[in-house]
């Protein structure tokens, strides 16, 4: 009886007092730093093709959900006639380009806006300096326009974000659009301009990475 009695001793080990659990740090929202120097990406001529207009109806999410719709027409076009390792390389080049520079260019627009909203909200007032870049297959005043017209589309994508929320802060002034336009001027040599030349001129991502507009600062007022 006596060892049965000192087993049960041995076996009861005294109650674990619980540990208050610790909160998880939370993570810090993104900053306005943090978007600087995002870059937006259009479909080549786009938007409103073949016109001189420096201004546009269209906002950056219509434009940007139009070329997402594109994405087999490119890689098709990237691809046509190649089989083997250089069909799949070029392939996924065009993949990555849609889904990781493309898609994300405008899914970081969103999240700016959201951020842009809550400070404008507390009183605070921002300038936003964007740039656009175009490729080179047309001439300069032509470009020059074709890249207001990607800088208008990204201001009206701003007045239309949910349901026109910093349409108020872009009129009041409280939210100013700055537009600083480098046209070809900054395009690599390596960017083919050969009309004739479809595949490297339009279609590849070298040559598509320079249609695009880029936010290059936002300035606190």
């Amino acid at each position: 009886t006596t060892e049965k009695a000192t087993a049960a001793l041995v076996v009861k080990a005294p109650p674990t007092v619980d540990e208050p659990p610790v909160a998880p740090l939370k993570a810090a929202g993104p900053q306005l730093s943090d978007f600087n120097g995002l870059p937006l990406f259009f479909d080549n001529d786009e938007p409103d093709r073949r016109t001189q207009r420096t201004t546009t109806r269209k906002s950056y999410e219509e434009t940007a959900h139009e070329y997402l719709t594109r994405q087999n027409v490119y890689r098709e076009q990237m691809t046509n006639g190649l089989s083997g390792k250089e069909e799949t390389r070029l392939a996924n080049l065009t993949d990555d380009f849609f889904e990781n520079e493309v898609r994300k260019g405008f899914d970081r627009l969103n999240q700016l806006c959201e951020v842009l909203l809550l400070q404008l909200q507390e009183g605070k007032r921002f300038e936003i300096v964007i740039k656009d870049c175009t490729s080179p297959r047309a001439n300069t005043e032509y470009n020059m326009n074709l890249g207001k017209r990607r800088i208008s589309s990204v201001r009206n994508h701003l007045l239309s974000f949910s349901e026109g929320a910093l349409a108020p802060y872009l009129e009041s002034g409280a939210l100013l659009f700055t537009e600083a336009s480098f046209g070809e001027t900054v395009a690599p040599a390596n960017v083919s301009d050969n009309l004739t030349d479809e595949r490297n001129s339009i279609y590849h991502p070298d040559a598509a990475r320079e249609r695009r507009v880029e936010i290059v600062g936002i300035l606190r007022h």
